[in-house]
C-alpha cells in the first residue's frame, strides 16, 4: 500500500545520571562565595525559560544568579567529594541548604547540561548555543586544498527527564559543518561583534567576551562566515553538493557521533550512562494522512504531485478578458534582446526559435487565451542602463495610453536572478504593481539553460496564470470541518530592511482559495487583529454562514499579548467558536529526527507520514516521496508543529486531540502545502505561511510601505 503506519526510529537514547537524592551546595554570586543558609529564597534566573524559584522557609531576601553558576558548583561540589580533594573552598557549614533535585526538574536538565559541556570541553570543542544547550564541535579535518581551513562537524545535545529526574533520554541532532580558519590568529584580523570564534576548546561569539576572554585573541581563530568566505575566497558549500544524501547523512552521523562519543567510558566516569539503540517510536504514535489527501484536481484529470499539470492541463485558464503582454529589457544589450526573442518564441510557438509548433509549450494553452504577435504588439519597454531602469520604465508607462479593456502583464527579461537583484527586482515590482501591472521575472541564466522547456518554463507558466487569476490546480477533497476559516500569518526579518515584517493570508475556502493578503510591521498587532475581523465579514458574506472554527497558521508561539487581541476581535463580533493555534516552524527541523531504517535505502519516511510527539507536537514528513519503490525523490527534513486550542469561551483546552480532529487538522496542513502556485514542485511549508513570508520578504523594500487594492486581492508576488 502507498500508505500505511511504520515503526519508526528518533534520536533520542535513553540515559541514567548517578545524581540522587538531595545535595549540599555553596554556590558564589557575582565572583563572592555566599552560603545558601536556611531561610533564603534562591532564585536562579534562565533567559529561555524564564526565573525559577528554590523554596525555603519564610519570606527572606532573594538570591540571584545564574543556573548553570548554581550546576556548576553543585558538579564541582560532588568531585570534591568523590576524590576527598580540599582544592576548592567547598566547605559545607551548619546550615546549608540542601537541594531535592528530583523536585527540580529546570536545575536537574542544567546540570546534566553542563556535564556534558565540561567533558566535550576537555575532549573535544564545545559550545553554548542561544538556548543554553551543548553543542560539541568534533574536528572532521581540513578543507581539501586549504590546510588552514578546518572543518568541524557541530551536534547539538538536549537532555530530557522523566518524572524523578533520574533518568531520561538525550536527543542528539546534527547541525551541520563549520570551518574555522587558522592561518591567523583572532587577533590579527578584524572582525565584526557578531562574529564567532574558537579559544582554546570553546566556542563564543565575540561581542559576548568578556575582557579576560578577549586578551586570548592571540590563541583564538575566527569561524569562516560569509565575509571571512568572500575575502578568502573559501569554498565551503559542501550542503548542496551532497543534498541528495541529505537524510541518511544526517542519521549516518549522529550515530556515529553516538557510539565514538557517547558510549564512551570516559563519559560515564561523570556520572552519565546513555543507551546503545536510538529509541523506538511505537506503532501507535505513527500515522498517515487519508490517500484522498494527496488528490489533486486538474483540467481534465487528477494526479498526485503538481507536475501532473503537464498531463492533466490547468484546471481553470485566466478570466475572460483580453490581455496585453509587455516585454521590459536592457536597450543596446544584444544578448539580452536574444533572450527576450527566445523567450517570446516559447510562448507563441513553444519552441526556443519558433521554427517548430509545440502546443503544450506554448503560454496560450497554459493561460486559456490567446498569446500572439497582436497581444505584444508595440507593448515592448527598453530601458538604457541599471540605473535608468525604474525612470526609463515609469516614463514609458505614463506617455503610453492604456485601453482600459485590456488587463496587461510584463515579462521582465533581467541579467540578474532575483537574489542577485534583490533592490531592483522589488522596486520595479512595485512600480508596476502601482500602474495596475502584475509581473514575472525571468532571468537570462534561466533561459539558457538545456532544461529551460522541461522545468523553468512550466514554473513560468504556472506562476503567470495563478497571477492573472487563473487555477493551476486545486485540493479534489478538502480535508478539516468544510466550514473552517483559515488564517496564515508568516514574518520575514531583513538585513537591509527596518525590522520585521509580518505578512497575513487569509484562507476561508476549504480548498484553499485566499480572500486577501497584508502586510504591516511586525509590532503592528492592531493590523492583525483587524485583518482577521475582515476576513470574518468576508467569509460570512460569501458563505451566508458562520465558521465552526478558526484555525491560525502562525510563524511563531503565540504569545498572550497576541492571543488576546485575537479574542477580543472575537468577543466584539459575537462570535463564540473554537479556536486552533497551530505554530508551525518554517526551518528544516534538525532537533527532532524520525526515520525508518528497515523498509528504504533513504531512511525518509513517506510523504504524509506524521508523527505524536505528545504535549501536542508533532513530526509531518512533507515531501514527495510516496512509493517505497520510488527512486527520485528530494530529501526533506519534517515540519514541526505545535497545536494548542481555545474553547469557544477561550479558555485553554489541555485535552489531546482525538485521532479524527488530528487528521483532519494534520492533512490540512498537508493540502495547504500542495498547492502553492509558484512552481510545479511539492513545498515543504503550507501556503499559509509560505504566501505571507513572501509578501514580507518584498514589502519592506517597497517605497510606499503599504499595499494597493490589487496588491491585497492578487497573487502578484509569486
Amino acid at each position: 500500500p502507498l500508505f500505511r503506519s511504520f515503526e519508526l526510529k528518533i534520536n533520542q537514547i535513553e540515559m541514567d545520571w548517578r545524581m540522587r537524592g538531595p545535595v549540599a551546595v555553596t554556590a558564589w554570586c557575582e565572583k563572592e562565595t555566599k552560603e545558601f543558609v536556611a531561610g533564603v529564597e534562591v532564585v536562579y534566573k534562565d533567559e529561555v525559560e524564564g526565573e525559577d524559584r528554590l523554596r525555603f522557609d519564610g519570606e527572606r531576601p532573594l538570591l540571584y544568579f545564574d543556573a548553570y553558576e548554581l550546576a556548576e558548583r553543585i558538579m564541582m561540589h560532588q568531585e570534591t567529594e568523590a576524590t576527598g580533594s580540599t582544592a576548592l573552598p567547598l566547605a559545607m557549614p551548619a546550615g546549608t541548604v540542601r537541594i531535592d533535585l528530583r523536585n527540580n526538574r529546570r536545575l536537574a536538565k542544567k546540570m546534566i547540561g553542563y556535564l556534558l559541556y565540561r567533558y566535550f570541553g576537555r575532549k573535544a570543542c564545545v559550545e553554548r548555543d542561544f538556548t543554553g544547550q551543548t553543542v560539541a564541535w568534533i574536528e572532521e579535518g581540513p578543507l581539501s586544498g586549504r590546510p588552514k581551513v578546518v572543518g568541524y562537524l557541530r551536534y547539538r545535545l538536549v537532555p530530557c527527564l522523566d518524572a524523578g529526574c533520574l533518568s531520561g533520554w538525550l536527543q542528539v541532532s546534527y547541525e551541520g559543518k563549520s570551518y574555522v580558519y587558522k592561518g591567523k590568529p583572532a587577533v590579527e584580523m578584524e572582525m565584526g561583534l557578531g562574529a564567532r570564534l574558537m579559544t582554546g576548546r570553546e566556542v563564543m561569539r565575540y561581542g559576548a567576551m568578556d575582557a579576560r576572554q578577549r586578551s586570548r585573541l592571540g590563541e583564538s581563530y575566527w569561524l569562516v562566515n560569509r565575509e571571512l568566505k568572500d575575502r578568502l575566497r573559501i569554498d565551503t558549500d559542501w550542503y548542496s553538493k551532497q543534498k541528495e544524501e541529505v537524510y541518511r547523512k544526517r542519521v549516518d552521523r549522529i550515530t556515529a557521533f553516538r557510539k565514538q562519543w557517547l558510549e564512551s567510558a570516559d563519559l560515564q566516569a561523570y556520572g552519565l550512562h546513555f543507551g546503545t539503540e536510538w529509541k523506538d517510536v511505537g506503532r501507535e504514535c505513527v500515522r498517515t494522512v487519508p490517500p484522498v489527501a494527496r488528490q489533486l484536481s486538474f483540467g481534465n484529470g487528477t494526479g498526485i504531485e503538481p507536475n501532473d499539470i503537464k498531463l492533466h492541463h490547468p484546471f481553470k485558464g485566466v478570466p475572460n478578458k483580453q490581455y496585453r503582454f509587455i516585454f521590459i529589457y536592457q536597450s543596446g544589450n544584444e544578448a539580452l534582446h536574444a533572450m527576450a526573442q527566445k523567450l517570446y518564441c516559447y510562448f507563441a510557438y513553444g519552441s526556443p526559435d519558433g521554427k517548430q509548433i509545440n502546443p503544450q509549450l506554448q503560454l496560450g494553452y497554459w493561460l486559456g487565451t490567446v498569446f500572439d504577435k497582436m497581444t505584444c504588439k508595440d507593448e515592448h519597454i527598453e530601458y538604457r542602463s541599471q540605473e535608468t531602469m525604474l525612470v526609463d520604465v515609469e516614463t514609458a508607462l505614463l506617455e503610453r495610453q492604456r485601453d482600459p479593456q485590456f488587463c496587461y502583464f510584463a515579462f521582465c527579461v533581467t541579467p540578474y536572478s532575483k537574489l542577485k537583484g534583490v533592490d531592483e527586482y522589488y522596486k520595479l515590482k512595485e512600480l508596476l504593481l502601482r500602474f495596475g501591472i502584475g509581473s514575472q521575472f525571468v532571468s537570462t541564466d534561466s533561459i539558457s539553460k538545456s532544461d529551460f522547456a522541461s522545468y523553468p518554463l512550466p514554473n513560468i507558466y504556472t506562476s503567470v496564470l495563478a497571477k492573472l487569476g487563473g487555477v493551476p490546480w486545486k485540493i479534489t477533497v478538502p480535508m478539516g470541518s468544510g466550514r473552517d476559516l483559515v488564517v496564515g500569518v508568516g514574518a520575514f526579518r531583513s538585513q537591509k530592511a527596518d525590522g520585521r515584517y509580518v505578512g497575513g493570508a487569509f484562507y476561508f475556502m476549504p480548498d484553499g482559495h485566499f480572500l486577501s493578503f497584508d502586510c504591516f510591521k511586525g509590532n503592528n498587532l492592531d493590523r492583525l487583529a483587524e485583518n482577521l475581523r475582515s476576513s470574518i465579514c468576508d467569509y460570512i458574506q460569501t458563505r451566508r454562514e458562520l465558521p465552526s472554527q478558526v484555525v491560525i497558521h502562525y510563524y511563531k508561539a503565540m504569545s498572550q499579548k497576541e492571543w488576546m487581541k485575537i479574542d477580543r476581535v472575537l468577543q466584539s463580533m459575537k462570535l463564540r467558536v473554537p479556536v486552533t493555534i497551530v505554530t508551525v516552524n518554517k526551518t528544516e527541523e534538525n532537533d527532532i529526527l524520525s526515520w525508518e531504517p528497515a523498509q528504504n535505502s533513504c531512511l525518509m519516511p513517506l510523504s504524509g507520514t506524521y508523527v505524536r510527539l505528545g504535549g501536542g507536537r508533532y513530526l509531518l514528513f512533507n515531501n514527495d516521496y510516496y512509493q517505497l519503490a520510488q527512486t527520485k525523490k528530494r530529501q526533506w527534513l519534517p515540519l514541526k508543529l505545535t497545536v494548542s486550542r481555545r474553547s469557544a469561551s477561550g479558555a485553554a483546552l489541555h485535552d489531546p486531540l482525538s485521532e479524527e480532529e488530528e487528521e483532519k487538522l494534520l492533512g490540512q496542513i498537508y493540502q495547504f502545502s500542495r498547492i502553492g502556485w509558484k512552481s510545479v514542485s511539492v513545498h515543504r511549508l503550507p501556503v499559509t505561511l509560505r504566501y505571507p513570508e513572501m509578501l514580507a520578504q518584498m514589502v519592506p523594500f517597497f517605497q510606499e510601505k503599504q499595499l494597493n487594492l490589487k496588491g491585497r486581492t492578487s497573487l502578484w508576488f509569486l
